[in-house]
């Protein structure tokens, strides 16, 4: 069924279905990934923070589930649906960092380099652990906050210095929201400029046949979107461009629909229209590049700018921001612009939604990366774990030296 979400009815009929979706998920199949959604409705849809606090609790303490550790967490810091007790929060912080969620690595970092009394045996043993966990949310996850925090604060501060109380933690949460998208756009900009990303300027247009193509759906504010994307397919385009194809397709398990041939498009997204906005403007960028810019530079620009894009954080808002940052052109610039503001959005986002529909439909999971138009469950469980190690598997000829390092090796 399609909903008109400028409808109020419809919208409070929608959300009511999607809160017994997610109860049933939760309660009955018992998915923790449905959980953690179920404790985001209670939070963001039905303001009952006091639920959401509860549910993260129990889907981090039954289920291990990362996300929802590093939700709990937070709120124990600032007694958001619960008592504030920042020992609890860092111990609920630290476990999502060792079950690999960049964002409890980012605050229990923040949290060990304080001031504040975290539960550790001793100072230096609190600092230490603090450090070690910035440390991992820098050097594993990119996190661009984490690295400015060693590189600006802990190599010239005294660790006392960094944080002087609770209230001042809270505020560096807050700012990291705040400030994400611009940060994520000015990494882009060091990173390019130093070669450490593709620089579209330099890509070897040569042809080569020894290509691999590769198709990638995904949505916009999915989590898991978002880690592989930043985490696994920028950081190894460099070394990778000259042997991979990518096509990038915002739309994933959203729902598109008209009531007739020259009617509006309605969308559905999983994560909300915030997520249909990013997905749109994506899909515009991605036009935009196609139409505007030289034919050798297009994917190192697209996987640019998404990269940027799903960095920040807040996709729908980042992409003319990430636009600038990494290099489009003016005229590039304003046809994004143009195209957000217009049909034009709606009609990429729903070819995008013919193409995943043509896939698999609905789509099993977010993201799910296909090599040489043919999906399988060996290769979209290996793009997720090492995506190098995927494509230097299926690499025929010359290949790349990230194929004898250790990152494609593990």
């Amino acid at each position: 069924m399609a909903y008109n979400l400028k409808n109020e009815e419809e919208v409070n009929e929608y959300l009511k279905n999607l809160h017994i979706e997610y109860q049933f998920g939760c309660y009955s199949e018992k998915n923790p990934e449905v959980c953690h959604l179920l404790g985001n409705f209670y939070e963001a849809i039905k303001l009952d923070t006091d639920k959401a606090a509860s549910l993260y609790k129990t889907t981090c303490d039954q289920y291990n589930y990362a996300r929802s550790c590093a939700k709990f967490g937070d709120f124990k810091v600032i007694g958001k649906g619960c008592e504030k007790d920042i020992p609890t929060a860092y111990k609920y912080l630290s476990k999502s960092c060792e079950l690999n969620d960049e964002y409890g690595c980012l605050h229990a970092g923040v949290l060990g380099t304080s001031k504040s009394d975290i539960g550790e045996k001793d100072r230096a043993t609190q600092i230490h652990t603090g450090v070690k966990y910035l440390k991992k949310a820098c050097d594993v996850y990119n996190l661009d906050k984490a690295c400015f925090y060693l590189s600006a604060g802990l190599k010239r501060l005294p660790c006392d210095s960094l944080i002087n109380d609770t209230t001042d933690i809270t505020m560096r949460f807050y700012f990291f929201l705040i400030s994400r998208t611009w940060l994520a756009a000015a990494v882009f900009v060091t990173l390019v400029s130093h070669g450490i990303l593709s620089n579209a300027q330099s890509t070897d247009s040569e042809p080569n046949k020894n290509i691999i193509n590769v198709d990638v759906y995904y949505e916009s504010l999915c989590s898991d979107s978002m880690r592989w994307i930043v985490n696994q397919l920028v950081p190894s385009y460099p070394e990778l461009k000259r042997h991979i194809h990518v096509t990038l397709v915002p739309f994933g398990k959203a729902t598109h629909h008209r009531e007739s041939e020259t009617g509006p498009w309605q969308f559905l997204c999983q994560h909300g229209p915030s997520e249909c906005r990013g997905n749109k403007a994506q899909a515009c960028a991605i036009h935009a590049i196609r139409s505007s810019e030289a034919t050798e530079n297009h994917q190192p620009l697209m996987v640019n700018l998404v990269g940027c894009a799903m960095l920040a954080g807040t996709p729908g808002t980042a992409v003319p921001q990430c636009a600038q940052a990494v290099g489009l052109s003016t005229e590039t610039r304003k046809l994004i612009d143009d195209c957000i503001a217009s049909p034009l959005a709606d009609n990429l986002l729903a070819a995008n939604g013919d193409k995943t529909e043509a896939l698999q439909s609905p789509l099993r999971f977010v993201p799910t990366i296909v090599i040489n138009g043919v999906y399988s469950k060996e290769n979209q469980d290996e793009a997720i774990r090492n995506f190098p190690k995927l494509i230097c598997r299926h690499l025929t000829a010359e290949k790349p030296s990230i194929c004898s390092s250790e990152s494609a090796e593990n």
